[in-house]
């Protein structure tokens, strides 16, 4: 009887530690998970803020008339698209689609000289305000780049990976906007 109380103690002990170790994995994930949403929230930041700006200079290209109104409206239907609700990924796509709105607003204004020295577009662009924009949007997307990289990292680690994939974790995307530095430069 010694015998089966010990084999049982040991069987016992055994299960008990790799409950104990999936559950630290599986917490572990769900901090690194956690830690990208809220650096990506950073971004999400800046882009509302860049969208005002872009806001104010689809107004000055409405004055003007120009043609390529649409290109302009496409942009704000990108940012609008994005929801807090939507998948982290998702997100990512619906950003890569709003900066390169942002690259042809940008070519329509240096279509138009006339609207690029209108005071409004001056307003928006000649203070700087949009640059600094773009500089800390760079800086966030790299903290979330980073913070995926983490979590990607951790996602195809053994005996991680098992988990990751029995509780559904999945890759995150990266952000690979057009003003931004590359995914190669992180390496």
């Amino acid at each position: 009887m010694p015998t089966m109380l010990i084999v049982f103690l040991v069987v016992s002990l055994l299960i008990f530690l790799a409950a104990e170790g999936w559950i630290r994995i599986y917490n572990d994930f769900q901090v690194k998970l956690n830690l990208a949403e809220r650096v990506f929230a950073n971004v999400d930041i800046i882009m509302a803020q860049r969208e005002s700006m872009i806001a104010a200079m689809v107004e000055s290209v409405r004055k003007y008339d120009v043609h390529e109104y649409k290109a302009l409206k496409d942009t704000i239907k990108a940012r609008s698209r994005m929801a807090s609700d939507t998948p982290i990924n998702n997100r990512i796509e619906m950003a890569q689609s709003q900066d390169q709105s942002l690259i042809k607003l940008n070519a329509v204004f240096e279509k138009y000289p006339k609207l690029k020295a209108s005071t409004l577009h001056q307003s928006v662009i000649g203070t700087g305000s949009i640059s600094e924009i773009e500089n800390k949007l760079a800086e966030y997307r790299l903290a979330y780049d980073l913070a995926a990289q983490e979590y990607n990292t951790m996602r195809v680690i053994f005996p991680r990976r098992l988990i990751a994939n029995l509780c559904g974790f999945t890759k995150l995307s990266y952000i690979s906007l057009g003003n931004s530095v590359s995914n190669a430069d992180m390496k």
